[in-house]
């Protein structure tokens, strides 16, 4: 997994992420306070990249995308919900290849209940279709927003999941499995958070 740096060609985003009234708000909506917004950026790395010793560097294994997936979930006023998911790729993928993020149910996906986007590992999220079971265990089960998230990436390999949230209530979770996921968010209330690493209540 990459993380981000901060640099000259990528500051206007880490502003636009801090700063949530310059840009992150669709200006078609004429109230920026009837929407709550959320953002995930995983995996994101825009620095040049170091030319290494081919010779000295052993193969890891790693197969992370050195872009990233974004994905936005978003209620407005009246409890209408929407997920969006782009991803960042896979590096060295095979040919026909086809990831989770234009699967609908597997990295995007959006009912009357809730709106999911996910990250991770596209192979994973497809099998467990980890966006549609988030809405399947609120629907079915009772559970809360935060619950079914939490569940759900939980019940998934360790550092393969992690998702953005919002319920049709505007409640606003962000669970991963993995060592950090970028993530933001903004209420009308005014609250924000902007993290990567677990923070002290997960």
């Amino acid at each position: 997994m990459s993380f981000a740096f901060i640099t000259e060609s990528n500051a206007f985003q880490f502003n636009a992420i801090c700063n949530p009234t310059n840009g992150l708000f669709d200006p078609r909506f004429k109230s920026r306070s009837s929407m709550i917004l959320i953002f995930n950026m995983n995996e994101i790395d825009y620095t040049q990249p170091i030319q290494k010793d081919e010779k000295s560097e052993s193969p890891t294994g790693n197969e992370d995308s050195q872009i990233g997936t974004v994905g936005c979930v978003a209620v407005d006023k009246n409890g209408n919900l929407a997920a969006a998911t782009s991803t960042g790729g896979f590096v060295n993928k095979m040919v026909g290849r086809i990831g989770d993020t234009p699967i609908i149910g597997a990295g995007t996906y959006a009912n009357n209940l809730c709106a999911v986007s996910a990250t991770g590992r596209g192979e994973t999220i497809i099998r467990g279709t980890v966006s549609r079971d988030v809405a399947a265990l609120m629907e079915y089960k009772g559970l809360s927003l935060k619950e079914a998230a939490a569940y759900v990436v939980e019940s998934n390999p360790r550092g393969d999941v992690g998702l953005v949230a919002v319920s049709a209530k505007g409640e606003v979770t962000m669970p991963f499995n993995t060592t950090g996921m970028f993530r933001a968010c903004a209420t009308e209330d005014g609250c924000s958070e902007v993290a990567i690493w677990p923070s002290v209540q997960d």
